[in-house]
């Protein structure tokens, strides 16, 4: 079982899909997603999305979880994005309970510190701050406690510990959209600590 993250699917948003991304339709980007998504994660694995999942139609029970129910995962964590209306995924949840399907968790605050469980050697648990949106500071940012975000859809870096793990960095140079917590540990080591706090 491996923990994953990633941003902004955008499922259901055909301007995202042929004038923002490389899509000749919408169906195209949704075919683009699931074959990506299974390949990375499989049906033992948890999944937080960092904000904007369903948009326009795809904005109900039907739809939402026919998409759901194409993608593999043991557990799907949504951290709520400015496109998403947290009552509606809280409505996904108590529906695929009910149904005894794959869990759909919704997180109520729009900031999660947490540690997560990590395959590599000598490390059982690596904390990050997960959010929708880039934060300029948070509160162990002088441990060198890493920060992972969406929203920006790859136009914005900041300095020292913090990464877009958005969808759209399959588009880009960095043809990565999925990152596992090894993934995310190996790159925030290779980063230096910067913090704009003086204490």
């Amino acid at each position: 079982m491996t923990t994953f993250f990633t941003s902004d699917l955008h499922i259901g948003h055909e301007r995202c899909a042929v004038d923002f991304r490389p899509h000749s339709s919408l169906d195209d980007m949704h075919d683009y997603i699931i074959t990506y998504w299974n390949l990375n994660i499989t049906k033992e694995d948890n999944v937080y999305v960092l904000g904007d999942v369903f948009m326009g139609e795809w904005k109900t029970l039907e739809k939402a979880n026919e998409f759901l129910n194409r993608l593999n995962f043991k557990s799907f964590n949504v951290i709520p994005g400015n496109h998403d209306k947290p009552n509606f995924l809280r409505e996904i949840s108590i529906h695929r309970s009910k149904m005894e399907l794959n869990d759909f968790d919704v997180s109520t605050t729009h900031i999660v510190e947490k540690k997560f469980p990590v395959e590599t050697k000598n490390t059982k648990m690596y904390p990050l701050v997960c959010s929708h949106y880039p934060l300029a500071s948070w509160s162990t940012v002088a441990k060198g406690i890493g920060h992972v975000h969406g929203h920006c859809h790859m136009a914005y870096k900041g300095k020292g510990r913090i990464l877009d793990v958005g969808w759209d960095g399959f588009y880009t140079e960095r043809k990565k959209g999925i990152w596992s917590v090894d993934d995310i540990k190996e790159y925030m080591n290779k980063q230096e600590i910067f913090s704009v706090d003086y204490h």
